[in-house]
């Protein structure tokens, strides 16, 4: 039976979006998808010039890109024209070495790093990245000790005052994609207090928000990393 790796390596073939989202959805809608996707994400994400950022589980890119070019943030997110607003770097991170091939063809913006690592077990130093975006990333982790691993690893690499914005599925369950060549992907919908938990205590809550993609139901949430004494 396939791996989960060989699967989403499988799935880096496949045309545009579909890499990464659903084929229950048309090329149309999966573009909806990603514009609400990155219009939330803008809407929650604090300023990004100069910052170390990491896209946990990047996939093709689609934010990774999107996020090195200078994403919107807060009340300019539906702004027209944007000051600039342009990391110092940009880290994509995932797993499957199909993906991260199809990133480094696809993604068209300088200051990106594509690393190959698992979420539960990242290969950067503590304290190295100011910002954490994951996007349907975190709810493929079923194992609770699994999700819990990745929970520590954000924790452990995000410097004091550092900010987690991630969007999770929020559906009881979600669908599941199953390959024909065998095996699946498989997500668990996991709240606030999970994540709480998880995230541990020096994680601040900040807001959560539902977000509705065609059907399937998310949510967005952001975590800030709490700063330790002496810190600046």
């Amino acid at each position: 039976m396939a791996t989960r790796v060989d699967i989403w390596d499988q799935r880096a073939d496949r045309n545009e979006f579909h890499a990464v989202l659903t084929e229950r959805w048309s090329s149309t809608q999966c573009a909806e998808v990603d514009r609400l996707q990155r219009l939330a994400l803008a809407a929650a994400m604090p300023p990004l010039l100069g910052r170390r950022v990491m896209d946990l589980g990047c996939g093709i890119g689609r934010i990774t890109g999107w996020l090195a070019r200078g994403a919107p943030t807060h009340s300019d997110a539906r702004e027209a024209v944007q000051e600039p607003n342009v990391p110092a770097v940009v880290v994509g991170v995932d797993r499957s070495v199909g993906m991260l091939n199809r990133a480094a063809q696809d993604i068209r913006a300088p200051g990106i790093i594509l690393v190959q690592a698992p979420a539960k077990c990242l290969p950067f130093p503590d304290h190295s990245f100011d910002v954490i975006v994951t996007v349907a990333v975190l709810q493929h982790l079923v194992a609770m000790a699994e999700f819990e691993r990745a929970c520590n690893e954000i924790v452990r690499v995000l410097r004091p005052g550092g900010v987690l914005v991630c969007i999770e599925g929020g559906s009881d369950p979600m669908p599941t994609f199953r390959n024909p060549g065998g095996g699946q992907t498989v997500t668990i919908p996991r709240g606030v207090a999970d994540f709480a938990t998880a995230l541990g205590p020096r994680m601040r809550p900040g807001d959560a928000c539902p977000l509705i993609c065609i059907q399937d139901e998310y949510l967005l949430t952001t975590w800030t990393l709490t700063r330790e004494e002496g810190t600046l």
